[in-house]
């Protein structure tokens, strides 16, 4: 059955129910009660609302099945203009994977308040509750470590250190990842400007980028051999930009 404001659709099949009725007046193209075949080239388009409606209702745990014969085809293809939806579920959603066509830019930064010193003998502050930053109060060549996580097959894009520098010597902010069978590997490295205040150094350069969690885990770390004991030099942050082509 045809209902008011339906449009004409090549090869548009009803199969079991009434058919197709249209609801525009309530904001619909078309309201789908019942199976149906549509064919290639057939084509609907509101110009507001929905084109398709769906309000099924069924026992059958796939009241709506589209599939492709086509290997590298799609299924379903939604666009939507900037601001709006291509598919918007109230419900929840399952799927075996979900992947970006075009790689989605991340950032992880970790604050002077997640580092650790890899020995307890070493005296160090951390000013959390007024202008920030870690140091270490004992002199000479010592390094804060932290942990990280990144997401597996993530492609590393960037390192960033944020520093206070107003000391003669040079801070590096490092990032690292540890085999579970040899050494330690260095990733990258960012070094503080010698600008006196607050600075942030990036680069771009990264050894092996592509994340692998399964063979290493990974760590920044803040290295100095020029520690005065004092607050003049300051890790405030150390930055990991990466993308990812799937949701993880």
């Amino acid at each position: 059955m045809w209902g008011k404001g339906c449009a004409a659709l090549v090869g548009l099949t009803a199969v079991l129910g009434f058919g197709w009725v249209s609801a525009q007046e309530t904001g619909g193209g078309y309201y789908g009660g019942a199976s149906y075949v549509l064919k290639a080239g057939d084509f609907v388009n509101w110009p507001s609302g929905h084109g398709w409606y769906f309000r099924i209702a069924s026992t059958s745990s796939n009241p709506l099945k589209v599939t492709t014969t086509n290997s590298s085809g799609k299924a379903i293809y939604a666009q939507a203009p900037s601001g709006g939806y291509a598919v918007y579920a109230s419900g929840r959603m399952a799927a075996k994977s979900l992947k970006y066509t075009t790689p989605r830019t991340h950032h992880l930064i970790v604050g002077s308040a997640a580092f650790d010193t890899v020995s307890d003998s070493l005296a160090y502050s951390k000013s959390e509750l007024s202008s920030g930053g870690a140091w270490f109060t004992t002199a000479g060549d010592h390094f804060f470590v932290a942990a990280i996580n990144l997401p597996d097959g993530a492609v590393i894009t960037g390192l960033t250190g944020h520093f206070y520098d107003a000391s003669t010597a040079t801070l590096n902010a490092q990032l690292f990842r540890e085999p579970v069978d040899g050494n330690y590997q260095v990733l990258a490295t960012a070094a503080s400007s010698g600008s006196p205040g607050y600075t942030s150094t990036t680069t771009t350069a990264i050894a092996n980028p592509v994340v692998d969690n399964q063979n290493y885990a990974y760590e920044v770390d803040a290295w100095s051999t020029g520690w005065d004991g004092t607050s003049s030099l300051r890790i405030k942050a150390i930055e990991v930009t990466y993308t990812i082509n799937e949701a993880p």
